[in-house]
């Protein structure tokens, strides 16, 4: 399908990605990963606590999904889930995601007055909602679920 997509010969597929099809995806989800840390930071970097910054985040994923060019993010524990078990790049690089995104929320966390504990805790929620989110979207059609998400998970930030 991608080779289609692409217009390309098999060929180019193994000359860009000679490990193959786990290369190409191991790829993708890492530049996935580095897209949705860059907009944590960036989010964080323009609101003033971490119940903004997800909320602007998840926002920002909503408005790209509806445009005219369809839904946009990976959603990595998924990936993990189905083709992450069958090869361990693929399931490191989702959960390398994961870690480096939850990492900047807990500092914003604990920086906003929770503790390390529940930092870490609210964190690692927020990347489950956030994932579970961008799945419920892509399978409805509509961005509501990033939304409820959104507006869902400022409740659970406020102190």
């Amino acid at each position: 399908m991608i080779l289609q997509a692409c217009n390309a010969k098999k060929g180019s597929l193994y000359h860009f990605f000679p490990g193959g099809k786990d290369q190409l995806l191991t790829a993708a989800v890492e530049k996935m990963g580095r897209c949705a840390l860059a907009n944590v930071q960036e989010c964080i970097g323009r609101t003033d606590t971490a119940a903004q910054a997800i909320e602007m985040h998840l926002l920002h994923i909503a408005k790209l999904s509806d445009k005219p060019e369809g839904f946009v993010g990976l959603p990595f524990l998924t990936v993990a889930a189905t083709i992450g078990t069958s090869s361990s790049t693929i399931n490191d690089a989702c959960f390398n995601a994961i870690a480096a995104i939850k990492s900047v929320l807990v500092k914003q966390l604990v920086a906003d007055g929770f503790s390390r504990k529940r930092s870490n805790d609210l964190a690692e929620f927020s990347a489950f909602a956030v994932d579970g989110a961008i799945l419920a979207s892509r399978s409805r059609g509509n961005t509501k679920p990033l939304r409820l998400a959104a507006a869902n998970l400022v409740l659970l930030y406020t102190r």
